[in-house]
């Protein structure tokens, strides 16, 4: 097979895993009734953050953030304050939510039935190739 064709393969290949992942992700995450946006928000939210800082983490714009904050304020899960520029509006979470953070992160790290079959090697290889992919 020539360059252009592996090259090929490997998008197909990518994109086939993607979905997979993306499956496995919503399937792990069904029982929390939690929106798959509004997940993938929650686990990035270890500390508060700018809306901002979300929206580039979770490549979105503002807009879609803040429906996704509202989805999680009204369930108790963040909390919106001001940041010290009164302009921005950091999201925190809150009692619950960093417990269904906690709970959300380990049914996804049980699930990850693609990267489970992986060795530790394998996906170690994995994760730095896929840097380089994401960096250009």
């Amino acid at each position: 097979m020539d360059e252009v064709g592996t090259a090929r393969e490997i998008a197909v290949r990518l994109v086939q895993a993607a979905e997979r992942l993306k499956l496995d992700f919503a399937e792990s995450i069904a029982p929390f009734e939690l929106s798959v946006p509004a997940a993938r928000a929650l686990l990035l939210l270890d500390e508060p953050a700018p809306m901002r800082v979300l929206s580039d983490r979770l490549s979105c714009d503002q807009s879609y953030i803040t429906r996704i904050a509202d989805e999680l304020e009204t369930r108790g899960l963040i909390q919106r304050t001001p940041g010290a520029d009164r302009r921005v509006q950091m999201l925190s979470l809150t009692a619950p939510g960093a417990r269904m953070r906690e709970a959300l992160s380990t049914a996804v790290s049980a699930s990850n039935r693609v990267l489970l079959q992986l060795s530790t090697a394998e996906r170690t290889s994995l994760k730095r190739i896929l840097g380089r992919l994401q960096t250009g």
